[in-house]
Parts: C-alpha cells; structure tokens; sequence
C-alpha cells in the first residue's frame, strides 16, 4: 500500500514541477501540497515501521522530510555518524581524517541495492603511516558514533549485526580473518586507486580493486547492506564516485567504466558458472556466466564452477567471433578440478594433464592425444563459427556427447569419469562465449557432490546455506555417502604436497646425491618421497618452464638442470600458513658451506643476524653492502628470486669443483622457499650485464629480486643441487668423491 501511495506522490509531484517552470506561481502551490503529501505520507510509514520493528528508508528522511524521492542517478553519500576524526565534506561524498591514523570509519547514508557497486577513490594518503584504506559492508549502523571503534577490523557484531571487511591483504568477517591474503594488491594500495564493494542478487559478495573484480567472497550476505569505509594508516582521504542505480537492476558484472551492466542474466548457486581459474587472455563478467578473450588466439582455458551432473548440458553461446584467426575451440569435460590445476595452467586444452576427453570440429582428444578423425559437426569442410551459434557437451552415465544449434549430435566420446568439471579452450575464432541455463536430470545426490566439490573448489573452507539446507532435506541420501562426500570435501581442503614419480636414477641425480653426501647432512632434514629431478632428461618429459602459484597466483620457473632433495616443513607451515597453496615460490642461492648453518637455523638471515655458534653475517664479497650501494637500496634484508636462473648465478649460487672418480665436475647449491604474499616487494636485477634478459625471458627484469625484512615470511622447501661436468678443473682445490 505505501509503495503504491509513493508512486501516486510521484505522479502529483512531476506535473507540479514542470507547471512551476511554465505558469508562474500555480505550479509553486502544487509543489507545496505535494510535499506535505510526501511528508504525510513518510511520516505515517516512520510510525509503522516503528510499531512493526523495522528500519526502513523513511526512518532515514527522519527530519529531512522535505527531501524529495532519491534521484537514481545520483552519487552514493556517507552517512554523517563516523569516526572522530573525520569530516565529511562535498555534500556526502568525501571522507578525511585530520590527524591520527585511526578512527576514520564511515558508512554509506543509505544500504545498497543488490547488484549496485560501492566504490570509494583514494584522494590523498600520509606515507608516515602502515596500513591502508579498508572497505566491506556492516548489516546495519550504530547510531551512536561515540560508540564506533578505531578501526573497522574492531566493529563489533553486536553493534553491526555483521561485519565483513577486506583490510591490507586479509578478508575479515567480524573481526577475525575469514582469510588470509585474499588480495595481495591491496596490501599497497596508493593515491588514485579505486575500492568497491557490492551485494549482488544471488546474495554473494564481491571486491573491486581498481574496477578488476576480485574473487568471491562470501555467499550468505542478506539484504540491504550499509557499505563501511575504513580510512586507515596512509589513506588520509577519500571520495565517493559511484553512482546510485534502480532496484530493478539484474546484471552483477562491471564494465571497464565501473558501470554495472544491465543485461546480465542472473545466476543461482545451483546454476552452473565458469571458475575464476581460468587462461591470462581470458576476462569474465554477467557473475561468471560470461568469458571473452581480451587478446591473442591462446591462454584462454575455461573450468566450470563446479562438476557437471548427469545429464546436465553444458551449452554456450558464441557471442564474439575473430575471423583473423583460424582453428575451433576445445570443449570437453576433465576430472582435473580447477583448483588442482590453478599453478600449472596450461596455454591450451591439449596440454591439460591426464582424466582429460575433449573434442573440436573434427577429432576427440583423450588425455591431450588425438583418438578419432572425422567425427566433429562439419567433417566435410571447414566451420565457420558464427555469433548465435550453440556447443557444448552433455554427459550421461559414462558417454560424452557433443551439442551443436540446440541438436544433441552422434559424436560422442565413452570412458569418461563420472565426476567432471566442463573444460572450454576459448581458441582461434570464438572469442566470446556465454553460458547458457540448462535444466539438469540429476537426482539430489548429484547435487549434493556438485555442491560440495563447488565449495571444495573455490577454497572457502565452510559449508554454503544451500549445501546444508538440500543436505538436510535429502532423506534418500545413505549416511555412508553423506559421510564420503563430507570426507572428499575435507581432504580436498587439506593441503598437499604433490608426491613425486620414484626417484630418478638419471646421471644429474646420482652426482647430485653425491655431493650432497659430501655435505654431511643430517637424514632428518629431508623427506625423500618427494625428491625431483629436473635434469633435461627428466624434466622435458615431466615438467613445464613456468608455473603459477600461491595466492593470488604468482609466476616462478622451474629449475630446469637442478635435483631438489625435498625438506621436511613444519606443521605450521602445512596445515597452519598452508604454503603450497597460498605462498609463493622462489629461489634464494648460496654457497656450499652455508647450508649447514641455514638448515641448523631453519630460515634465511639477514646480514647483521647472528648465525648459531655466534657468527654475524655479512654482505657477500662483491655485492652491495653500506659503503658500495645504489642511493636508497637497503642491504639487510633477505633476497630470493622467482627465477631459478637469477638466484643460480655463480654470483649467488657459489660453485664448487669436485671430483668423482677421474671425471671433474663443478656444483652449485640454492634453496627453494615458499614466501608470504605481501611480506615481500619486488625490484629489478642487480647482477648488470652478468645476467642478459635472455637468461630468464619468462620473468620480468624489473620484478626478479623480491626482499622482504620479514623472517617468518619464508619457508624452506627443498635444498636444490646442480651439477656439471668440467673438463679441467682451474682451481687446485677439488673435493675428491
């Protein structure tokens, strides 16, 4: 009834308006009477609100009851309760903190629409201070700033219903860190960068850095959210540049611009959606329903969200298409989850690992290798793809089927598993694609491992209101399989340390072992089931240049012509830091007679440390030190490398000449470590002309020393040993094996 009363205020309030332009003082008479209609009309749903216990807008207009319906296209505004040392300014729409580094906390005025993107811009910052600008959502706002704590990470529950925040590089969920290094990138955040926050219909929430959007972070937000601000540390100011938009939006994608489109097609959780891994080249929005190829022909691997169900189709529409360049896309299904697959993505669907069966136009591939010819939708010629054209696949039991046009085609392929995620490889033409609903055949069982292997492959850790309450309500379900299901989620959750083949018996392994017999070291260092070589031989048929890893993932390569003779790693750092999921990969080279002292310490020191027995390090002779540096460069940290090649430079990595037998031979010794995102920063090669951008073209010059002060941000992982043979040796002093 009060929705319908507005509408008419409405409808009274324009004619008066426009008469006031065109008629003199009628249309002023007008105006005043709609407005005390308006008052009447917010004034009377204030009083049941009040009898009802609700909060709703017009508790907001209370004593601003002159104040006409919102304008959608207006910017958002902060509420007037904030911290005590805010001002806010600019009729709502900008935040500065006069003195301190805390108690900048503010809201927006009003709660946000689903789908409407909350975005707060950077203005100015005080580098004086640690920590940065902080934004998520509250379920309601204290009325009493007094009341308000020093910082957003400290809003109580009580006080808020709920709190969720994205702070540095952690997601918090009422004050605790729901998780850690979500965003590495907001660890740094600087002057002109843009933070936004949104509550979509499907009731996830989403960040935006920058209008990239970050990966999902909760499922269980409810309705009419307020958005929170924390203008922390070296944020000093902000402003409000997003705009209000209707309730009637159903799209929950940014476009380049900010903006949120208004076309998307709305997914629920039980919808099937792409993965957020996926290929480099690859850009996804309409919440994941949506993928185009932003450049090249490659690098553009699409995983479903989660595992199809029997029967389920897996259909997409062409939307883009490239005549520039030729080939077809690459679709299938792959018992790989994406998660497995997240640091070792490879450039095409060919490459990806075993438990793969994929088609094209004209073949299907098993496990990356061509089974059968002539059996695509046009083996009489070549396909041209066209926008509106439809593909896809459809399992059913063990049998794959291929789709084409809304026609389920005789191809098929058999043998696959029953649990598999859809692969796309967005190749060649096709360069946009979108996700079409598809009606599943699945029964309750089905839904409730899809479900599960959803939560198990976006990482979240918890259990999602829609798995407990179709788990809850599923009778059918055996308790053994509930249990099974419960159990794949919690191992999958685990983290794991990749068990390598047996143990190479090639010549670069054995030398490898040998020389490190020679070092004396203690068994108990090492774990040797997962020991690897990755000699030439060994690593062309097992391995690849360039990984992804951590989280958010970071490139390091392989180290191509070293023996990794694993480390035991602390529990701490399995179950607690989780460092083969989360950390990042790197190398740090040394000399021989260090690795005692380094295995005996357990981490890297700094120069000035004290080693065990009393020794103060000191920088190596040659490299930079107090009295020999570039202006500003700081010595006392400690120094690793993604590139395996930089860190393996003589200059680091030491060598040593020894002698097995009558055959000469020099090593090299390094670690592999694993170091937390954002402990770290990056900065360019200092070896000059000793080391040619040829030696590592996968990793950026400008980013290949990464330092960091932190000596828990690093884990020791493996001890790498490389040997090669030398025809003569230069220097007299040779270990004899």
């Amino acid at each position: 009834y009060f929705a319908e009363v507005c509408k008419l205020v409405c409808t009274i309030d324009s004619p008066c308006t426009a008469g006031a332009a065109g008629s003199g003082g009628s249309g002023g008479g007008g105006g005043g009477a709609s407005s005390r209609l308006y008052r009447a009309v917010a004034a009377t749903s204030r009083a049941v609100a009040n009898l009802a216990g609700l909060s709703t807008m017009s508790n907001e207009l209370a004593g601003e009851a002159d104040v006409p319906p919102e304008d959608t296209g207006m910017l958002h505004v902060l509420r007037s309760v904030c911290g005590r040392n805010i001002s806010i300014g600019n009729n709502g729409c900008t935040a500065s903190r006069s003195h301190g580094f805390d108690h900048g906390v503010v809201f927006s005025a009003v709660p946000l629409k689903n789908g409407e993107i909350f975005q707060v811009r950077i203005e100015s910052e005080n580098s004086g201070w640690s920590g940065n600008l902080g934004i998520g959502i509250v379920w309601s706002v204290p009325t009493d700033a007094s009341s308000l704590s020093s910082s957003a990470v400290a809003l109580s529950p009580r006080s808020c219903g709920g709190v969720w925040l994205l702070s540095g590089s952690n997601l918090y969920h009422d004050g605790s860190v729901f998780k850690s290094n979500y965003c590495a990138e907001t660890e740094w955040l600087k002057k002109g960068d843009v933070l936004g926050v949104q509550r979509r219909p499907d009731a996830s929430l989403r960040f935006y850095l920058n209008n990239k959007e970050l990966p999902i972070a909760t499922s269980q937000v409810p309705s009419d959210v307020y958005a929170v601000v924390d203008v922390y540390g070296k944020a000093q100011s902000v402003s409000v540049i997003s705009k209000r938009h209707p309730t009637t939006i159903n799209a929950t994608a940014v476009t380049p611009s900010g903006h949120v489109a208004s076309d998307a097609v709305p997914v629920t959780s039980r919808s099937l959606r792409f993965h957020s891994v996926c290929g480099r080249n690859v850009t996804l929005c309409d919440d994941c329903v949506t993928a185009e190829r932003a450049k090249s022909f490659n690098n553009a691997l699409l995983f479903s969200a989660r595992p199809l169900r029997n029967g389920e189709k897996f259909e997409l529409r062409v939307e883009g298409v490239c005549e520039r360049w030729s080939g077809s896309p690459l679709f299938g299904v792959t018992k790989r989850s994406p998660g497995e697959l997240a640091d070792s993505l490879p450039q095409s669907g060919q490459g990806l690992p075993a438990a793969t069966w994929l088609m094209n136009r004209s073949a299907v591939f098993v496990n990356g290798v061509k089974v059968r010819n002539q059996c695509g939708y046009l083996h009489d010629g070549p396909l041209k793809w066209n926008v509106g054209d439809t593909f896809g696949v459809v399992c059913r039991d063990d049998v794959m089927h291929a789709l084409y046009n809304g026609r389920e085609l005789a191809t098929t392929c058999p043998g696959v598993a029953k649990t598999c995620y859809a692969v796309l490889d967005l190749y060649g033409p096709v360069t946009k694609v979108k996700l079409l609903a598809s009606a599943s055949s699945g029964s309750d069982a089905d839904d409730i491992t899809a479900i599960s292997d959803d939560i198990t492959a976006a990482g979240s850790g918890g259990v999602s209101p829609v798995a407990t309450t179709l788990a809850a309500s599923t009778s059918t379900i055996s308790t053994a399989t509930t249990q099974a299901g419960r159990q794949a989620v919690v191992d999958a959750a685990m983290p794991r340390r990749t068990l390598q083949s047996p143990q190479s018996t090639c010549s670069a392994s054995q030398s490898a072992a040998l020389f490190k017999a020679s070092l004396g070291l203690p068994d108990a260092f090492f774990d040797a089931q997962y020991d690897k070589c990755f000699c030439k031989q060994c690593h062309t048929l097992t391995g690849k240049s360039y990984v992804r890893a951590g989280d958010p993932p970071a490139l390091h390569s392989e180290p191509e012509g070293w023996t990794l003779f694993a480390l035991r790693l602390h529990p701490r750092a399995i179950e607690v830091h989780q460092v083969f999921q989360k950390w990042h990969a790197a190398f740090h080279g040394t000399a021989s007679s260090a690795v005692r002292k380094i295995l005996d310490t357990g981490f890297l020191l700094q120069p000035g440390d004290f080693a065990i027995g009393g020794t103060q390090l000191q920088e190596a002779v040659g490299h930079f030190n107090d009295q020999r540096k570039p202006a500003g460069f700081d010595t006392k940290k400690v120094f690793v490398s993604p590139s395996s090649g930089y860190a393996g430079h003589s200059s680091y990595a030491r060598t040593t000449r020894f002698q097995i037998a009558s055959k000469l031979f020099v090593a090299q010794v390094a670690f592999k470590v694993f170091i937390r995102p954002g402990s770290y920063t990056t900065g360019p090669q200092t070896l000059g002309a000793a080391f040619a951008q040829t030696s590592e073209p996968g990793i950026k010059m400008s980013e290949i020393e990464w330092s960091t002060k932190e000596r828990g941000a690093i884990e020791l992982c493996g001890l790498l040993i490389k040997v090669d043979p030398l025809a003569q040796a230069r220097d007299p002093a040779v270990i004899t094996l």
